[in-house]
């Protein structure tokens, strides 16, 4: 018998005092860590928050994982208490202090912990300290001296104390106990050993050593790109001289940095566990899609990594400033496309691949930056990259699947016009640009190809083509920039074609006197947007953004994707049902849910096409005075995409840009711009390194529980509905909880939950959260559900009101059409008990 690791789910055999060794220097895992702790035995579903109470469980609960001789150990101890006096009926339960046993747990594995161990946990925490973004090496360099100085000293007084110790022994004593002299020549070398645990981690290059050696550094490149002449102070003279410079960038190379990350416990399980293609021709993934289906996908080198690289800019100083721009950098990132999607939104599985000063990119051009990646992506096409972990030994064939980013990016990566000015500036067709400004639908004669991209390279003509180069991407033996057809639904939609339309119709409706610009702020600030939004509450509309729909719209992404959910419960009640200004910002809207959904049929497929030629039908003809902008018309070539890559929201650039954030808070912490890029790229592998030391798996269970208790079943509100459902007797114990993070989002009790009605033809259900319970390490929502009456288009919403009486449900979170929670709030007209429910999505 053995007891099971929930971390790494690996079987630890022998005693208790084994297992807390293996969390505490595994896993970092101690009595003040602040973690779920899932039992893991034998199917056992209790949960903890501290150690102690996990090993008062192990003790009461699962006494024959235990050795033999310890188990018997257990019991006698047990009899002899009760024999004593020491032990009553009133037991104390799992979750009461340990007392003496919390104190085990802290100083019991002493013995079992080697000099080679004890050096392990001090490279975890020089690791843990240079992964802090807020720290700079300087700061880094200071904490291990004087650490290293108070172990020095503390160490130097063991020392002493015990010498003095050993001369006040009598002779006659370490006679009799012959072994106390070598006790104490292995105790003095031991000491001697630990007075300096950063021994090899002095400075910074002791540091890179150490972790290269231990596989989990992967140090950036320099890349040479050219060179140039700048200015210098001799400090000998003070007169100021030119010098050659190096202009480089940072690269980081792609087959280690795979390698590496694909043999991470738990990656290369999720991805060989990813669903395939759908089998009722709805799609949820780029593998239903008919560009994997019929062009990607390679049945002879399997399994294929399916490959994401995103590029863009993003500025270190600060964008108001003097040095605007100057330091502006060009970065490249990776990811891997089979993963869940609750892991492809985690920055840590976004992965560095280039860095450098956007200024070099126009010096020197985009294939410079792109030559080793190009090739590098070649080779492990070709090669395959061999894994050796406990997921996966064997070769895998790692392949670019879509290049994504922003239009700006794009385009001139690819080759095309990077300006929305030019005659032909879209990448997916050669209409004209005066042709497009009242384009209702896609002309499918136009659509680029691989044959007249090369023929328009050989012409060699932009201004009549819109191609001005064959992109190195080209040189792919795979790919070619044609088969590219990913849009950006966050800068097209959120950044571009949102805005400006809710910006036109309101003013258009406050011209109408339908409400003034003072009532509509006056909503926005005082509506229940729920607390999952209320941190994204849109900013108020000022009257200078309404007069320049084409501005800036003073929102966030966020904050525009809250008003877009919210806007027409917000202030529809002030607007007639039937008006057309309202009909464009409706059909907009509809557009959107149906765009950003993560799962949709070949008939709402069908039905965003009609709804986007619809929609540019009427704006046209309520905006006459506009004409349709290039994002909106990228719209026209949804339909299309969606049959090729698979619901848009897979390649939304939302969380590629959020990796920007730890780059740009350093640049600004450490301050020091010089060669900004590599200290960036740096900073970056240093946290991947200490990443990778830990080799923490995947989160097994998907879920991290707060506010939990184990209580018995019976003790519950719904505890017959949870006995029949989940099949476990009432008074059983039962982990409940107030909060649970699943999917990347926070559900509390209150929250509503959306989930398929039992009937197809039927609206769906929602449901009231009234408590979160774990049964067999998966958690289940213990649900009131409420009437839905009917879909008001009007809001946007769905009308509900609780039932009378109540009928409870039990619902896992993967049964959620939502996979965030909702919000049930009331209109300003709204009567009685009704409430509104805006989604965010609408699968059809």
């Amino acid at each position: 018998m053995g007891f099971t690791c929930f971390k790494c789910l690996k079987v630890i055999d022998g005693d208790l005092k084994l297992l807390f060794f293996h969390l505490k220097h595994s896993h970092l895992i101690h009595e003040r860590s602040h973690t779920n702790i899932p039992c893991a035995q034998n199917d056992c579903n209790s949960v903890f928050l501290r150690l102690s109470n996990y090993k008062r469980h192990l003790f009461n609960s699962h006494k024959n994982l235990f050795p033999a001789e310890e188990n018997q150990h257990l019991i006698s101890d047990r009899i002899h208490r009760a024999d004593s006096g020491l032990e009553s009926d009133n037991v104390p339960s799992d979750n009461d202090a340990m007392g003496e046993g919390e104190e085990e747990s802290e100083h019991s594995h002493e013995s079992d912990e080697t000099i080679s161990d004890l050096r392990d946990m001090t490279a975890v925490f020089v690791a843990k300290l240079k992964a802090y973004p807020a720290l700079p090496n300087a700061v880094v360099d200071e904490v291990i001296n004087d650490v290293s100085e108070i172990m020095s000293h503390t160490i130097s007084y063991i020392e002493r104390k015990l010498d003095s110790i050993s001369k006040q022994m009598p002779p006659q004593y370490l006679e009799d106990f012959p072994g106390i002299s070598d006790f104490q020549k292995e105790l003095s070398s031991d000491l001697h050993d630990l007075s300096n645990p950063f021994v090899d981690l002095l400075n910074e290059y002791k540091r890179n050593d150490y972790f290269l050696k231990k596989g989990v550094l992967i140090v950036p490149e320099d890349k040479l790109l050219g060179h140039t002449l700048a200015s210098k102070v001799d400090k000998s003279t003070g007169n100021a001289i030119q010098i050659q410079q190096e202009d480089t960038f940072q690269y980081i190379p792609l087959h280690q940095t795979l390698k590496k990350y694909l043999e991470q416990p738990g990656i290369m399980t999720a991805i060989q566990h990813f669903p395939g293609p759908k089998d009722d021709g709805s799609m949820c993934s780029f593998k239903d899609g008919s560009y994997y289906k019929e062009v990607w996908n390679d049945i002879i080198k399997q399994p294929l990594i399916p490959l994401l690289i995103y590029t863009d800019d993003f500025e270190t100083a600060n964008p108001l400033g003097s040095r605007k721009g100057l330091h502006k950098q060009f970065s490249v990132y990776c990811s891997v496309l089979s993963l869940p999607p609750e892991y492809q939104a985690q920055l840590e599985h976004i992965n560095l691949v280039a860095l450098g000063n956007s200024k070099f990119v126009s010096k020197y051009g985009l294939d410079k930056f792109f030559e080793c990646i190009v090739t590098d992506l070649n080779k492990i096409y070709s090669d395959g990259i061999y894994l050796d972990c406990d997921d996966y030994k064997g070769l895998v064939y790692p392949k670019l699947f879509q290049l994504i980013g922003d239009n700006l990016a794009m385009n001139p990566l690819m080759g095309f016009s990077g300006s929305f000015s030019a005659n032909y500036f879209c990448r997916f067709c050669k209409m004209l640009k005066t042709v497009s400004h009242a384009a209702l639908e896609e002309d499918i004669s136009l659509l680029r190809n691989k044959e007249n991209i090369e023929e328009d390279v050989i012409m060699s003509k932009p201004s009549v083509t819109g191609v001005w180069r064959s992109s190195i991407l080209n040189q792919l033996t795979y790919y070619h920039v044609a088969e590219n057809h990913t849009v950006d639904i966050m800068h097209d939609l959120f950044e571009g074609v949102a805005p400006k339309e809710i910006k036109l119709v309101l003013g258009a409706l406050i011209s109408l006197k339908c409400f003034s610009l003072e009532e509509l702020n006056r909503r926005i600030l005082c509506f229940s947007y729920g607390f999952k939004d209320k941190d994204n509450r849109p900013s108020i509309i000022t009257e200078g953004s309404i007069q320049n729909p084409s501005g800036s719209s003073g929102q966030k992404v966020a904050q525009m994707m809250c008003l877009v959910q919210f806007l027409p419960l917000i202030i529809g009640d002030k607007v007639a049902v039937g008006c057309d200004y309202w009909e464009v910002l409706l059909t907009l809207f509809e557009i959107i849910k149906v765009a950003t959904a993560p799962v949709i049929s070949q008939e709402g497929a069908i039905y965003l096409q009609t709804l986007i030629k619809e929609h540019h039908r009427l704006y046209l003809q309520k905006f006459e005075e506009q004409r349709l902008i290039p994002k909106q018309h990228f719209m026209l070539h949804y339909y299309r995409i969606i049959q090729a890559l698979g619901p848009l929201n897979q390649y939304s650039c939302m969380r590629f840009e959020g990796k920007h954030k730890p780059f740009k808070n350093y640049a600004r912490l450490c301050n020091n711009y010089q060669n900004i890029s590599k200290t960036l790229a740096q900073k970056h592998q240093t946290n991947q390194s200490y990443k990778y030391l830990l080799q923490q798996p995947l989160n097994v269970h998907h879920f991290d529980l707060f506010d939990q208790s184990v209580l018995t079943l019976s003790s519950l509100e719904a505890a017959e509905t949870i006995s029949q459902k989940l099949g476990i007797p009432m008074d059983a114990d039962i982990t409940v909880a107030s909060r649970v993070a699943v999917f990347g989002s926070e559900f509390r009790l209150g929250s509503m939950l959306m989930r398929s009605p039992d009937n197809a033809e039927e609206d769906p259900v929602f449901s009231e959260v009234m408590s979160v319970v774990v049964h067999m390490n998966e958690v289940y929502f213990v649900g009131c559900d409420w009437e839905t009456m009917f879909f008001e288009r009007h809001y946007q919403a769905f009308a509900v009101r609780r039932r009378s009486p109540p009928q409870i449900h039990l619902c896992r979170p993967d049964h959620l059409l939502e996979t965030r929670p909702l919000h049930a709030a009331q209109s300003h007209d709204a009567e009685g008990n009704t409430f509104f429910i805006a989604c965010r999505h609408r699968c059809l």
